[in-house]
């Protein structure tokens, strides 16, 4: 039944060619073309929002104003603040390692073309075409030279260089961001104690009375010392230890590889370590500065025991949901819509990424719709129109199911979860 409302969502009545000059379809298809806008609307409209309302109704104002608090710092500090200094480090890593001063734009390539399976004559080949296209004939000729004979092993020296490179430039991100990230829930909590006046978890603030507080928070003031550097360690030897299993998987053979599982998962999705445009964070980027930096904080600046279950079992959903979650949703409906409604959204050619079929893009579609309209093909340019409006609600639909299950389920779970923990179990 639900799946039937979903397709009653209203879709604007709308020729193609004015939906792809509308407002909403431009902002829609910038957040899905840019991993941090995407990143940043599903965490805000699919999570974080709906939490602090959820909070606001089921708790206390303070709650929700220190989740609002909470994920504000998250979004800066992790999807923001890092195109401040990213193409510093880009900067940096094209000196350390001396990657040709002909090349402006070394860091648009990608890992998966400095893989030493396409180390070959024929891929070498293809790599200096790109080279062409990015940076131009004048300086390529320039930095290949004259003698075509050394041409390839030219591009092998570049692109040895550049896998280094791109893997510096991807440790030194995850550290500074890690560092950042894993700061939040420790200034969270400075936050709610002075600025909000609460002492220790707020979940407790409504069951607890003031010698209750004093008591749940206890161990925290007592160990925070201890606890506090242990992160820094964490972010520091994971962000080496992550991009050096990168730069293993970019630059071994198969058989050096074996058969470890992570290693392989990182040869199969190298795509997403890389930055889109030179300067924002993949998802598995991300996934290395949230694991060794951000997890580290919200699992160690725990006040309570109650508030230490419910990071846990956030932690729990929002790791399937990162890597799966929107994206997944997503492909279920474009394949139902294919199935039911004769569009065509599910990348059938396309690779899996992460477990999923990919679902074509809004620039894939209009480059399809272009061709068709050019062959005067009126039913294959229908079934685009068709697909092009399904790929839009069914991304923001995705997106609201998110916030049912991550935000509202979750957060009401754990409401509920603490509060018998407090008056059934005594616990706090």
């Amino acid at each position: 039944m639900f799946l039937l409302k979903i397709d009653s969502i209203a879709v604007p009545a709308a020729s193609c060619s004015e939906l792809r000059s509308g407002k909403f379809y431009r902002f829609t298809k910038e957040i899905q073309q840019n991993t941090i806008l995407n990143r940043a609307t599903i965490e805000l409209l699919g999570a974080e929002l709906p939490t602090a309302g959820t909070e606001l109704i089921g708790r206390n104002w303070v709650s929700a104003v220190e989740s609002i608090f909470r994920i504000s710092l998250f979004i800066v500090v992790s999807l923001f603040v890092p195109l401040l200094f990213i193409p510093g480090l880009n900067k940096l890593a094209a000196d350390k390692f001396t990657l040709p001063g002909e090349f402006k734009k070394h860091f648009l390539h990608q890992f998966e073309d400095l893989t030493h399976k396409k180390n070959t004559k024929e891929d070498n080949e293809k790599f200096k075409q790109k080279l062409v296209a990015v940076e131009g004939e004048a300086a390529v000729k320039q930095y290949l030279g004259p003698n075509e004979e050394k041409h390839e092993s030219r591009v092998q020296e570049y692109k040895s260089k550049l896998a280094k490179a791109k893997s510096d430039v991807m440790q030194k991100d995850i550290l500074y961001v890690g560092l950042l990230t894993y700061m939040v829930p420790w200034v969270q909590n400075w936050f709610t104690k002075n600025i909000l006046g609460v002492v220790g978890f707020t979940g407790e603030e409504t069951y607890l009375d003031e010698s209750q507080k004093d008591e749940s928070v206890q161990l925290h003031e007592k160990t925070k010392w201890i606890k506090f550097p242990l992160g820094f360690v964490s972010t520091i030897f994971g962000s080496n230890w992550y991009s050096d299993k990168v730069y293993k998987a970019v630059t071994s053979k198969n058989e050096a590889i074996g058969k470890g599982k992570f290693m392989n998962f990182i040869k199969h999705n190298l795509k997403q370590f890389d930055y889109y445009k030179e300067i924002y964070a993949n998802k598995l980027n991300l996934a290395g500065s949230y694991l060794f930096g951000a997890d580290f904080g919200v699992l160690l600046a725990c006040r309570s025991l109650n508030e230490l279950c419910e990071r846990i079992l956030r932690l729990a959903v929002f790791w399937p949901t990162l890597f799966l979650g929107v994206e997944w949703v997503n492909y279920k409906l474009g394949e139902r819509s294919d199935r039911l409604n004769g569009t065509k959204l599910v990348d059938h050619a396309s690779p899996k990424e992460l477990g999923i079929r990919q679902i074509r893009s809004l620039e894939e579609l209009e480059n399809a719709l272009q061709e068709a309209e050019s062959k005067q093909d009126k039913e294959q340019a229908e079934v685009i129109s068709k697909s092009i409006k399904g790929q839009i609600k069914n991304y923001w639909t995705s997106i609201m199911l998110d916030s049912a299950v991550m935000s509202i389920g979750l957060t009401s779970a754990n409401i509920v979860g603490t509060k018998i923990r407090v008056e059934k179990f005594g616990i706090y």
